[in-house]
C-alpha cells in the first residue's frame, strides 16, 4: 500500500481545541473545552435519577460566550436500562427549578454557566419531539453564557431538577414538556447537575499535530485484525495553570470508527486505499477508548505544569482484500477539567 500526504480539508468550528490529521495531513482545530463530570445513578420509584457532578469542579473562566465547556455522556442503559430508549417528549427546566423552558439552552445556578441537552447529537427543545425517537446516545453540555462567571452551586433549586425525560408525548399545556413530570407519560429518566464550579484563569494548550505513517506494502498484512507501520507519537499539554481538581483528554474522530476494531478511525473522504484503517493506541498498545476522558496523571493542582503522553498509530486491516492507495484519519483532542 502507498502513503502519499495530502492536506486535511476540515472547517474550523471555535478556538482553544485541537485536532489532528493522521498520513500527511496539516492538523486543524474543532472548538470548545471539555470538563468530565462524574456520573452517579441511583434507581427512584417512578423513574432513575442521574446525577452529574457531586464533587468540585474547577473551569476555565476565560473562555468566550457560547464555548462548550462541560459535556456529559449518559448511556442509554444507565437512562432506561435497555440498549436504546424511546424518547417522546422532554422538559427542560430553568436552573433546575420548578418552571418549564423551551430551550435549548436553559441558565444554570451558577452564574456564567448553562447547559442543552443533546439526544442523538441534536440539541433538543421542551416539549415533543417530531416523532418517538430512539436514542442512543444523550449528552450534557455546560456552556458559557454572558454572565460574569462566579464560583456557584449547580444543585437544583427545586424538583424535578433540570431535565425530564418521557417515552410518550405530552398534551401541549402551554408550558413544554411540563405534563411530563408527572409521571403518567412513561417517565423514564430525571437528570440533575450537582457540585461546584469554580473559575480558573487560563487553559491547558495543545498543538496541532500532524502524524505521517510510513509507506507500507499490502503484502505485508497477515489477515484481518493485524497491524504494521506502527508510528509512535506523543499528545502534548501545554501550560496548564494552576488549581484544576484534574486534567484529562479524550478522543473523538472526525469521521467516526470501524465497527469491530477497537481505537479504529474511519478513512476520511478522498482516501483511496480498502480494507485498511489507521489505529490509535497508548503506551502499552491497548486501543484507544473514543469518548472517554483519560486522566493526565502528572498533573498536580499546586503547581500545573507541561506534559507528554506517549501513544502510537498504525495500519489495521480491516477486511480479507485491501486494495493499494492513500488513507487518512483525523480525530479532535478535547482537553477537560474537573
Amino acid at each position: 500500500m502507498e502513503s502519499n500526504p495530502r492536506e486535511c480539508h476540515v472547517k474550523k468550528r471555535r478556538r482553544n481545541a485541537i485536532g489532528w490529521c493522521f498520513q500527511g495531513q496539516r492538523g486543524w482545530r474543532i472548538a470548545s473545552l471539555v470538563a468530565t463530570l462524574l456520573t452517579q445513578v441511583s434507581a427512584a420509584a417512578a423513574s432513575t435519577t442521574i446525577t452529574a457532578f457531586g464533587q468540585q469542579i474547577a473551569l476555565p473562566s476565560t473562555s468566550p460566550v457560547g464555548t462548550i465547556l462541560a459535556r456529559h455522556f449518559i448511556s442509554p442503559g444507565q437512562a432506561c436500562g435497555a440498549p436504546t430508549c424511546k424518547l417522546g417528549s422532554v422538559a427542560l427546566w430553568y436552573n433546575g427549578g420548578s418552571f418549564p423552558a423551551l430551550g435549548p439552552i436553559i441558565t444554570t445556578n451558577v452564574s456564567g454557566i448553562s447547559t442543552r441537552l443533546l439526544i442523538n447529537g441534536q440539541a433538543v427543545s421542551g416539549g415533543n419531539l417530531p416523532s418517538v425517537t430512539e436514542v442512543s446516545a444523550i449528552e450534557i453540555q455546560l456552556v458559557r453564557d454572558e454572565r460574569t462567571f462566579i464560583k456557584g452551586s449547580l444543585m437544583s433549586t427545586a424538583q424535578p431538577g433540570y431535565f425530564t425525560l418521557c417515552s410518550r408525548p405530552v398534551p401541549n399545556t402551554g408550558w413544554p414538556g411540563y405534563p411530563c413530570k408527572s409521571g403518567d407519560y412513561g417517565q423514564f429518566a430525571t437528570v440533575d447537575l450537582r457540585g461546584t464550579i469554580t473559575p480558573i484563569k487560563g487553559t491547558c494548550s495543545t498543538p496541532d499535530q500532524t502524524i505521517t505513517l510510513p509507506p507500507a506494502l499490502a503484502p505485508g498484512f497477515r489477515g484481518v485484525g493485524t497491524t504494521i507501520g506502527t508510528t509512535a507519537f506523543q499528545l502534548r499539554v501545554n501550560n496548564c495553570p494552576a488549581g484544576f481538581y484534574r486534567v484529562g483528554y479524550s478522543f473523538t474522530p472526525v469521521s467516526g470508527t470501524v465497527a469491530n476494531f477497537p481505537g479504529t478511525l474511519a478513512p476520511l473522504s478522498g482516501s483511496t486505499a480498502t480494507g485498511v484503517a489507521i489505529r490509535l493506541a497508548d503506551q502499552q498498545n491497548v486501543p484507544i477508548a473514543f469518548d472517554r476522558s483519560m486522566a493526565v496523571t502528572d498533573y498536580v493542582q499546586s503547581t500545573g505544569g507541561s506534559f507528554s503522553i506517549p501513544l502510537s498509530a498504525s495500519y489495521v486491516q480491516t477486511s480479507p482484500v485491501v486494495t493499494v492507495g492513500t488513507i487518512r484519519g483525523a480525530v479532535s483532542v478535547l482537553i477537560d477539567y474537573q
